[in-house]
């Protein structure tokens, strides 16, 4: 049987850690439904990490930068310059376009900016582990949102527990009464109470892509329920169905898992759609090392230096330059055209957007340079 432990009080869910806050930042206001607007680029500078929103996306900015494999984008307009994250869903997105994001979600802060809407999973919980708690929030209208439950366990003990919060609605599992399945997968699209399940044998000590697995068994459940393992040790079973939305608003979704678990809930809610062209500006110089003033982050320059390491990435380049004064990383989204032997030792000259970090000492200064493309790349003779 599961192993099971008894459920913890609303204190110990106390924030979603720095990598899941959702950003609350200045809008216009909210609408009659309850969302925020956003409608320029300014508006995605972080202000305040402790509170949550729903926000109604309609802007239009100059694509400066587009990595569109990690969907994330440097985006432009009259108010500023911001990079996000958001889900592209494999449109090919590029450097030089004039784009209109629309819809509604939350806003995240990551690692490399903003995160707007849903990319992935809603909660991340993989991994080796005992039992561990993880949460995440998402804007989910009415009606029924798909749902995919991945889990798998490796040796010893194991366990699952699903819960979520939502508009007037207390932390609680995850009723039995909300949860849908496709009567059949193959047939007419009604839909029937209960989850549809796969189980697969799983090696490793992270989350398989199970599509890629042969199923050892298959059926239909009422809930998460790990009953219905074969046996207890590397194994791993895909929950797949509905849940239904009663009321559209912010919901805060739990899994508590061991060994691993990812929990996809939703739709992607945010459209990115190319209506133009845009120009670059003329870039301003920078030499390397040089310290930034506030508000210098994210500017369009130009930088010279010797490579001291290339390397291929995916469809992209990443370079080290070095010259006399600093280095910078280069980080070039298209390196079609260029091989890291007609680039290695060389001097070059680079052009993009430039992202600055902080120096022990408190200073701001260039770290990266997020090159569009190989063309933005001259070899200095």
């Amino acid at each position: 049987m599961p192993i099971r432990f008894p459920p913890k009080s609303c204190h110990h869910r106390a924030g979603f850690g720095l990598a899941a806050l959702v950003v609350a930042l200045t809008a216009r206001g909210a609408d009659r439904f309850g969302f925020l607007e956003l409608t320029n680029v300014a508006q995605l500078q972080p202000a305040d990490l402790s509170a949550t929103g729903n926000y109604q996306i309609d802007l239009e900015a100059d694509v400066w930068w587009a990595d569109t494999l990690a969907n994330r984008l440097v985006l432009h307009d009259v108010t500023g310059t911001s990079e996000v994250e958001v889900d592209l869903q494999g449109q090919p997105v590029v450097a030089g376009q004039r784009v209109r994001l629309a819809g509604d979600g939350t806003l995240i802060r990551t690692a490399h900016g903003v995160r707007l809407g849903l990319i992935g999973p809603v909660v991340d919980n993989d991994g080796v582990h005992a039992m561990i708690e993880k949460s995440g929030a998402v804007f989910l209208p009415a009606g029924r949102q798909p749902l995919r439950l991945d889990w798998f366990n490796g040796i010893n003990g194991y366990g699952l527990q699903v819960e979520y919060s939502g508009p007037d609605q207390p932390l609680q599992k995850i009723p039995e009464a909300v949860l849908f399945r496709r009567e059949s997968p193959n047939g007419p699209n009604s839909v029937i109470a209960g989850l549809n399940y796969s189980i697969y044998d799983v090696g490793g000590e992270s989350l398989p892509d199970f599509s890629v697995l042969p199923a050892i068994k298959s059926g239909t459940v009422r809930d998460f329920d790990l009953s219905i393992l074969p046996h207890p040790e590397h194994v791993g079973v895909e929950f797949t169905g509905f849940l239904e939305v009663l009321r559209a608003g912010l919901y805060t979704f739990y899994t508590t898992s061991d060994d691993g678990s990812e929990l996809f809930v939703g739709r992607p809610s945010v459209r990115v759609e190319p209506v133009g062209r845009c120009k670059f500006p003329a870039p301003q110089p920078l030499e390397l090392g040089q310290m930034l003033a506030p508000g210098q982050d994210y500017h369009w320059v130009r930088v010279e230096g010797s490579v001291t390491f290339v390397s291929k990435r995916d469809n992209g380049l990443e370079l080290d330059l070095s010259s006399g004064t600093g280095h910078i990383r280069l980080n070039v989204a298209n390196g079609a055209g260029r091989s890291s032997d007609q680039l290695a030792g060389h001097t070059l000259r680079a052009t993009g957007v430039c992202s600055a970090a902080l120096t022990s000492d408190g200073l701001s200064t260039a770290n990266t340079l997020l090159v569009p493309s190989a063309g933005e790349i001259e070899v200095i003779p």
